[in-house]
C-alpha cells in the first residue's frame, strides 16, 4: 500500500514506475491502471476483458527470442539461468492466460464488480465512465501482471463491489502496489506500507498492514523525538558555552574552542531528524435545529 498526503506526488511516482523510470528487471511486466477502458461499439465488456489475442502473441514472441537466445548464449552459465528464469515466467503467463477458460473467468471478475450478466454483453460505449473504469480494472485483474498498479482502484466501486475487491486482492499471489484511502481496505489486503514523506522528501517502509504502520509509525516518532529532542539541548548548551566563554580566560576560550569542535563533529555526523508532524482535524457539525418540511422537494423532473 501506498501513502501520503494529496497532491505530493504519489500519482507521478507511480507513473515513473509504470514507465521503469526506477530500475526493474525487463522480465517483470508491468501493468499500471490509469484510465477507464475506451468507449466503442465494437466489443461488449467481457470481450473486453477477455480478449488476450495479443498479449498471448507477445508472450510467444518472447519465449521464441529467448529460446534463440540460449543458443546464442551457451557456454555463459550464469547468462543462461537468467533466461531460463525468464522463459519459466513467459509460459507460466501463457497458462494463466488459458484462451479456453478466459471468457468464464472475465465474467466471473464482471460479476464480482457488479455487472449482472445482460451489462456483460453490452457495448463499451453504452456505459458511463464509472462502469469503463470498471471495465478496466476487470482487465487489469484479469490480466494478472507480476507487477500490478492500482491508483485509488475503489473510486467508483460500490461497498458490494469494493469489498469483493477487497477479497479478491487479499489473495493476489504477484507484486500488488496502491494507493487506496481506505484502512479497512488496506488492513485486509497490505503486507506492507510505503509512506511518501514531503516534509523530507523520502519513501518510508513499513511492514504489515495499516494498523500495524500506525503503530509502528508512533513508537518509531516517540523514540526519534526524545533524540532530536536530547540532540537539539545539548547543542543549545554547546552553543551557550561557546557564547559566554569564547571570549574569556585563555582556559575557558580553549574549552569554548573544544565545543566548537565537538560541535561540529555532531552536526558532520549528521542529526536526528525531526519526525513530521501528524496533523489531528476535529470535525464538529452543529446541531441544525427543526427543519422546515419538505428539506428538498423535486417535480417534473425528467
Amino acid at each position: 500500500g501506498f501513502i501520503g498526503h494529496n497532491g505530493r506526488g504519489k500519482s507521478t511516482i507511480m507513473k515513473a514506475i509504470a514507465a521503469r523510470s526506477i530500475p526493474i528487471p525487463d522480465a517483470i511486466d508491468i501493468y499500471f491502471l490509469d484510465g477507464e477502458y475506451e468507449a466503442t461499439d465494437t466489443k461488449t465488456a467481457l470481450q473486453a476483458v477477455f480478449e488476450v489475442q495479443d498479449e498471448v502473441n507477445d508472450l510467444e514472441e518472447q519465449a521464441e527470442k529467448l529460446n534463440n537466445d540460449m543458443g546464442e548464449f551457451g557456454d555463459d552459465e550464469e547468462k543462461l539461468n537468467s533466461i531460463q528464469q525468464q522463459l519459466e515466467m513467459v509460459y507460466e503467463k501463457l497458462d494463466a492466460l488459458d484462451v479456453e477458460t478466459a471468457e468464464a473467468r472475465a465474467s466471473q471478475i464482471l460479476f464480482g464488480l457488479g455487472f449482472t450478466t445482460k451489462m456483460q454483453h453490452q457495448k463499451t460505449r453504452e456505459f458511463s465512465g464509472g462502469w469503463r473504469m470498471r471495465i478496466a480494472l476487470a482487465r487489469a485483474l484479469f490480466l494478472k501482471p507480476e507487477f500490478l498498479l492500482l491508483d485509488e482502484p475503489t473510486n467508483h466501486l460500490d461497498m458490494e463491489a469494493v469489498l469483493w475487491l477487497e477479497d479478491y486482492l487479499s489473495n493476489w499471489d504477484k507484486i500488488l502496489f496502491f494507493v487506496c484511502h481506505s484502512q479497512d481496505f488496506m488492513n485486509n489486503v497490505c503486507t506492507n506500507i510505503v509512506r511518501l514523506d514531503p516534509t523530507y522528501r523520502k519513501l518510508r517502509y513499513y511492514s504489515g498492514n495499516y494498523d500495524m504502520y500506525v503503530q509502528t509509525r508512533k513508537d518509531q516518532d516517540m523514540v526519534q523525538i526524545r533524540q532530536y529532542e536530547a540532540e537539539q539541548r545539548d547543542i543549545a548548551e554547546i552553543q551557550d558555552f561557546i557564547a559566554r566563554f569564547g571570549h574569556g580566560t585563555v582556559k575557558m576560550v580553549r574549552q569554548a574552542q573544544a565545543r566548537e569542535k565537538l560541535l561540529q563533529k555532531k552536526l558532520e555526523a549528521g542529526l536526528t531528524e525531526k519526525p513530521e508532524e501528524i496533523k489531528m482535524w476535529d470535525w464538529s457539525f452543529p446541531d441544525a435545529g427543526q427543519l422546515p418540511v419538505p428539506v428538498l422537494a423535486i417535480e417534473k423532473l425528467s
